[in-house]
Parts: structure tokens; C-alpha cells; sequence
């Protein structure tokens, strides 16, 4: 990944890959912050302390993938031992768990080592697909879903955890 046209702002940062998409600012909450103590790419990372902080990319309709377009959604993390309910990566939706709302989280509920990709359909959540390898182990870790026709695959560290096929949940990430 060039990283050369990563740029930090006073209101968050972005990575241009092509020059032609529409750049999407990313804008920290809580004590959001960037940390030398590991870094993946250049000089940092995001640091998160835990208590309230997150990201938020403002809601675009280049994020709604319905029930037919397939994606792919990859992202790297570094986590350790979790003491929150259901630590979340990324998600979708309100901070109310809304239906049809997404969430690549730490689960599960008791163990906190594993990770999911949630969906809520309005009946509750249950995992989509769970990794079978610990992640909570303080290294990193590329995480991978990919929706592909009406078959969904976890990937960590190139190697598939969990696959799901059937009906597609609406997705707007």
C-alpha cells in the first residue's frame, strides 16, 4: 500500500488511492489519537484508550451495498485482552445497535477473543461468521469480509476462519 498521500488534518486524516473517488474526511471522538508505540504503516497508528473513542466517516450512499453488490472489507488491527462487552472495529448504524446496523467486533460475549461480523435484521444479532484464531493476542492482525453472490468468508491473516451462504442482509457500511 503507498502511503505517501496519507494526509493528517486537524479534523482527521485520509488515503487517496486513485486520485478519482470522492475523499471521505474521518473524524476522531474521545481521546482518539495517533501512538508511535505501534505503528503498521509510516509512523503511527490509531490509538484508542477504550473509554468512548472511535472514528466516524460521515454517511454516504457509496457505503450501501443492498443485498447484491459484492465487497470487500479489509482492515488491520492490534488489540489485547479485552474488558468491554462486545469491543467493536468498525460498525454501522446508531450507537442504539439499529436495525439493519453492521459490526465487525471482539466476541464473544464471556471469552472476548474471537473475531465476528454482525448483522442486526431487526430480530436481534447473532454472528455472521466468527474467527476460530485468538485475536486478542497484542500482534496484528489483517481482518478480511468478503461478500461474493450470497457467500460471505471471514478471512485473518490470509486464511480463511468462516464462510456463511444464504439470503443477504441488506449492507450499508
Amino acid at each position: 500500500i503507498e502511503v505517501s498521500g496519507l494526509t493528517y488534518g486537524t479534523n482527521g486524516f485520509y488515503l487517496d488511492f486513485s486520485g478519482t473517488a470522492t475523499d471521505h474526511e474521518i473524524v476522531p471522538y474521545g481521546n482518539t489519537n495517533h501512538s508511535t508505540t505501534q505503528e503498521k504503516f509510516g509512523q503511527s497508528s490509531i490509538y484508542f484508550d477504550g473509554t468512548d473513542d472511535y472514528l466516524r466517516i460521515p454517511d454516504s450512499d457509496v457505503f450501501n451495498f443492498g443485498t447484491s453488490t459484492d465487497f470487500t472489507l479489509e482492515f488491520w488491527f492490534y488489540c489485547g485482552s479485552q474488558g468491554d462487552t462486545y469491543p467493536s472495529i468498525m460498525g454501522s448504524g446508531t450507537g442504539s445497535w439499529s436495525t439493519h446496523s453492521n459490526a465487525v467486533r471482539i466476541g464473544p460475549n464471556g471469552t472476548l477473543t474471537k473475531l465476528e461480523f454482525y448483522h442486526n435484521s431487526g430480530a436481534g444479532a447473532s454472528p455472521m461468521l466468527t474467527s476460530s484464531t485468538t485475536v486478542t493476542d497484542s500482534a496484528w492482525h489483517h481482518g478480511a469480509i468478503v461478500r461474493d453472490g450470497t457467500d460471505w468468508e471471514l478471512f485473518l491473516d490470509g486464511t480463511s476462519e468462516d464462510t456463511y451462504s444464504g439470503t443477504n442482509p441488506s449492507t450499508d457500511l
